[in-house]
């Protein structure tokens, strides 16, 4: 359950995130999920969950430029102009822009909770007075 809403918060918060600051919004939305929602397999849920909204947001934007961005993107590659395959390798490439942060979100809220763990077992039991036992 956590990986699906894990998947649901990169694609909407990190689609309509992508149209105010532009392509940063997917790394920072995954590294802010993975902190908050701890998917078990960080960097694959990170490379499949970015790179989908990576995928969704460059067909839109393709669309929306009637073929312009992919058949740049294609002549890049030497692809066929309008070619689907140039706009998934630009998902691989998202995808890849995702995972690492969202193995850094995961790999700080572990960090978090083990100095949380230590603090808590560090102390020394109190008495009914409230002083520390054995001063």
């Amino acid at each position: 359950m956590r990986t699906l809403g894990f998947y649901i918060t990169i694609l909407l918060l990190g689609t309509s995130g992508a149209w105010v600051l532009g392509w940063i919004a997917y790394p920072l939305v995954s590294f802010i999920a993975a902190y908050f929602w701890r998917p078990s397999w960080a960097w694959l849920s990170g490379f499949l969950a970015g790179g989908f909204a990576w995928v969704i947001l460059a067909a839109a934007i393709d669309s929306y430029t009637e073929g312009v961005m992919g058949g740049k993107i294609a002549s890049l590659f030497s692809l066929a102009p309008k070619s689907w395959i140039a706009l998934l390798l630009t998902g691989l490439v998202g995808g890849l822009g995702c995972s690492f942060p969202s193995v850094s979100g995961k790999w700080l809220w572990k960090l978090r909770e083990d100095q949380r763990q230590k603090q808590r077992y560090s102390r020394r039991p109190s008495s009914v007075f409230g002083r520390v036992i054995g001063r």
